[in-house]
């Protein structure tokens, strides 16, 4: 059985709010695991049908110009060999009607995988500069985009992928993703599975 949504603000310097069908855990959990360790490609259908079926929406989708997936660095893409998240974005755009751009971000690092470092800090360190903007057109300069990814933790990937893109011209930046991962009173967060990687 599916939790209900979540919500949370981002912290860090410029914070950020970011929207989840649901938590990270549960059922959740394992279709995400399954759909990236797996390559459970079906998954990725209900998943995304997860986002679109909220009611009232996590976003009211004619706000945004593009859905923009977190893209994988090349060597992972070709290791698992799809990326998940273009594939949520494409089932979630024929939902709500966005259009998805895959080409306005690309991640242009090689990072580690989150889940062996410790806190905000380290993992904010690990993806800087982790992204980079192709031309965002002129005419949507300054337009909002909705920025989508499987699961959000800390937010650091999502925070620095967001930068990037309002650097390059775009005027808002909001974050959607299927699950996220709370914190525990120690500290950590529930991404430690191998399979949970970007």
């Amino acid at each position: 059985m599916w939790d209900r949504r979540q919500d949370a603000t981002l912290d860090g310097e410029a914070p950020m709010e970011a929207r989840a069908a649901t938590r990270y855990s549960g059922a959740t959990r394992d279709a995400i695991l399954a759909m990236k360790g797996e390559a459970r490609l079906g998954l990725c259908r209900r998943l995304a049908d997860l986002i679109a079926d909220i009611s009232p929406a996590l976003y009211d989708w004619d706000e945004y110009a593009a859905l923009i997936p977190i893209p994988s660095h090349r060597v992972r893409r070709a290791e698992r060999g799809f990326s998940q998240t273009e594939l949520l974005a494409k089932r979630l755009s024929r939902r709500v009607g966005l259009p998805v751009q895959t080409r306005w971000l690309r991640r242009v690092k090689a990072t580690r995988p989150l889940r062996l470092l410790e806190g905000r800090h380290e993992r904010s360190a690990e993806v800087r500069d982790a992204f980079r903007c192709r031309a965002i057109p002129k005419e949507r300069h300054g337009s909002a985009a909705l920025l989508l990814d499987d699961i959000v933790t800390t937010g650091a990937t999502t925070m620095e992928a967001r930068s990037a893109l309002i650097d390059a011209g775009l005027g808002r930046v909001d974050v959607i993703c299927v699950a996220r991962a709370l914190g525990s009173p120690d500290g950590s967060f529930d991404d430690t599975d191998d399979a949970a990687r970007t």
